[in-house]
């Protein structure tokens, strides 16, 4: 008689059945257990074509690689990645996910030109750096950016409120300036890109955290693509960088 199972088959199987016996595994187990209830109901709940004609096992996985989520809850996790926003699952993957992801982390996603050399940015964060930082000669300017300059407002002296004012009645891509400003000094309210490396954020599986992480990604989105907008209309002529620096002079402090 053949066997249903191979004996490797059969101790992976009573594995799966095989009941805590100490307090803190008990633990462990109904921590996953509940983690994986969430998980699951989710994925019900945000995707539920996929989850209808999803075949995929809710047991882990244990061929190839030791997997703490089930491929059930992987591909809950990559419809996440791909639909919804970035939760590091590139960043996982090459330790196989051997822990699971209890909690959303929000990975930054610009340089942090507090803790970066100024030459790691290209020539259009250098000019936003330069206007934040205010810790270069105008010669510099020059030698940087090509572009010769009789005076710059002291950031000291800039009214933000005013510079956003102004740029709203800019015409575009020009008023733009205070939504590229505000993401490389990481101030647009926006968690997506304000997150830092010394300041990462982690929140639990829940809607609510699904529904407003969702909305700030498309808000981030909308942000760079303002960006972009104003630094290919930078590229194609440097002399505009003179109305953006006026610009920024007239958002003087009354």
């Amino acid at each position: 008689m053949t066997p249903i199972f191979t004996y490797a088959e059969a101790l992976d199987f009573l594995d799966l059945l095989s009941i805590p016996l100490s307090f803190a595994e008990g633990i462990d187990y109904l921590q996953r257990l509940s983690q994986q209830v969430i998980l699951l109901s989710l994925y019900r709940e945000y995707f539920p074509a996929e989850w209808t004609q999803s075949t995929a096992s809710i047991e882990p996985d244990s061929e190839g690689w030791e997997c703490s989520h089930s491929p059930k809850e992987m591909e809950f996790l990559r419809l996440v990645e791909e639909r919804l926003f970035p939760i590091g699952l590139e960043w996982e993957w090459g330790e196989a996910l051997e822990e699971r992801m209890s909690y959303i982390t929000v990975y930054p996603h610009d340089l942090d030109w507090y803790q970066r050399g100024i030459d790691e940015f290209d020539e259009f964060h250098q000019f936003l750096i330069y206007l934040l930082g205010q810790e270069f000669p105008v010669s510099l300017w020059q030698e940087r950016l090509g572009i010769t300059l009789d005076f710059v407002l002291p950031v000291e002296q800039l009214d933000f409120d005013r510079l956003e004012i102004l740029c709203q009645y800019a015409p575009k891509p020009l008023g733009y300036l205070y939504d590229a400003l505000s993401i490389v000094d990481h101030s647009t309210n926006c968690i997506w890109i304000d997150s830092c490396w010394e300041c990462m954020e982690y929140f639990a599986w829940s809607r609510q955290i699904l529904d407003g992480l969702t909305e700030q990604w498309k808000l981030a989105l909308q942000l760079w693509d303002k960006e972009s907008q104003l630094r290919r209309w930078i590229a194609a002529d440097k002399t505009r960088y003179l109305p953006l620096i006026d610009l920024w002079n007239q958002a003087k402090i009354s």
